[in-house]
């Protein structure tokens, strides 16, 4: 969890010139985030696809 404060993941929300940014902010990928780690970080069956 830590791993995900750290300026390499941030940076993601900073990319610089002729980048695009996440969909959303960093606070709210971090509390999604967190979120699905409190749910037990499930990930959906191989070769199942994700609602999006």
């Amino acid at each position: 969890m830590a791993h995900m404060k750290t300026d390499l993941v941030k940076w993601g929300w900073k990319p610089g010139a002729g980048r695009s940014i996440p969909p959303l902010s960093y606070t709210e990928f971090f509390n999604q985030f967190k979120l699905w780690i409190d749910k037990g970080a499930v990930a959906p069956p191989k070769g199942k696809k994700t609602a999006g």
